[in-house]
């Protein structure tokens, strides 16, 4: 699969526990499980803002009102 680089973001984990509102910690935990999609360059890891997104829609729990 190609990833046009042009129109697509890419969030550090820094930026993706700020935009979740978690800590650093708790991102790296869903990494090591493979809970949340992200992108390994090298020693770097990235997460396409448009995969986190689908994954939060993924596992949203509905309420029952």
């Amino acid at each position: 699969m190609l990833i046009d680089l042009n129109t697509t973001e890419f969030l550090t984990t820094e930026q993706l526990a700020e935009l979740l509102s978690l800590s650093k910690t708790s991102i790296y935990r869903l990494i090591s499980h493979r809970l949340i999609p992200f992108y390994k360059l090298g020693h770097n890891v990235r997460f396409k803002r448009a995969d986190v997104l689908e994954y939060l829609e993924r596992n949203c729990i509905r309420s029952i009102t």
